[in-house]
């Protein structure tokens, strides 16, 4: 009878959840709309109940031996409390406690890591088998995040905010930020930021809702403002990818999220053309950037990916 885990990967728009063994084998998966608006305690009451079915379905004979969520930040990672998050919209939510007392096993183990932590632990463990050592790993998706990876070991920083790469400053008095900043990352090249400029600037587009999806299906037809707006968002996301690379000098920078790889065959090689124009040539050389090979699952990867470390003694 093989081990397995619960993990669940908690985003602004969906959560996504599964099964898995600690060989990385997702058994089980589904997804449901967050529903953030809502609030905290509607969404944390959401993730005990699912919890709470997986237990049903799959520890019958007790082979669960963890439930592993990631979440958005910031995080601090001693008392795993959200503060000021600004794409869930929770502040000072102890989300591990929160849930325990929602759960009746108390007995059972939670981890609860940030999203791009456990992502960037996926990369490196399952899509890279743990051949490089200094990995970066970025997400556009609704907001813009990273998870950082030196010499072999997770990167924090000293309270657990490392790695809010979403909130570099990349066009001083630029839109303004969900935390509240102007000129974010995440600001200017999300997958929120291209739906605002759509809507202000495309006016008869034929989609009854457009985002960046739609965004870049008009650019491939040739519209000329879609095509402006994602040169853009490209623009400024290759000059934060760049501040990123001259601050880490990573081995490897791995790239993810709805938002580019929806959008990878208009952006992917002209963004790693910037990005490697842009850098120190010592910081280029050797350099790969290229695309997550775990697709969307990656936050689910990066939860077994931190089981096996802890199982295993590892510092992470």
């Amino acid at each position: 009878m093989e081990d397995i885990i619960l993990a669940i990967d908690l985003g602004a728009t969906n959560i996504l959840y599964g099964v898995a063994n600690v060989k990385g084998d997702i058994l089980y998966k589904n997804v449901l709309a967050t529903n953030s608006n809502l609030g905290a305690n509607y969404v944390l009451s959401k993730l005990a109940n699912i919890i709470e079915r997986l237990l049903a379905e799959h520890n019958k004979k007790g082979q669960v031996k963890a439930v592993i969520v990631a979440t958005p930040g910031p995080l601090s990672h001693l008392d795993k409390i959200v503060y000021n998050s600004p794409n869930l919209h929770w502040n000072r939510v102890a989300i591990k406690k929160e849930l325990q007392a929602r759960l009746n096993h108390p007995t059972l183990p939670i981890m609860i890591e940030k999203d791009t932590n456990m992502a960037v632990l996926g990369e490196y463990y399952f899509g890279q088998d743990r051949q490089y050592s200094n990995l970066i790993y970025i997400t556009v998706s609704t907001g813009i995040g990273g998870g950082i990876i030196i010499n072999d070991r997770l990167y924090r920083g000293a309270n657990g905010g490392a790695g809010e790469i979403g909130h570099l400053v990349v066009k001083p008095n630029g839109e303004r930020c969900g935390c509240g900043q102007y000129g974010c990352l995440e600001a200017l090249a999300s997958g929120r930021a291209i739906a605002k400029q759509a809507q202000e600037r495309i006016i008869q587009v034929g989609f009854p809702h457009i985002g960046s999806k739609e965004v870049g299906e008009l650019a491939r037809q040739g519209n000329s403002l879609a095509i402006a707006i994602l040169d853009e968002a490209l623009d400024n996301l290759a000059r934060g990818l760049a501040n990123v690379v001259n601050l880490f000098n990573p081995n490897i920078m791995v790239l993810g999220g709805g938002v580019i790889e929806g959008l990878q065959d208009l952006w992917l090689d002209r963004l790693v053309e910037k990005v490697l124009g842009s850098v120190f040539k010592l910081n280029a050389q050797n350099l790969k950037i290229e695309m997550t090979k775990l697709g969307g699952d990656i936050g689910l990867y990066g939860c077994v990916a931190a089981y096996v470390f802890f199982k295993e003694g590892q510092r992470v």
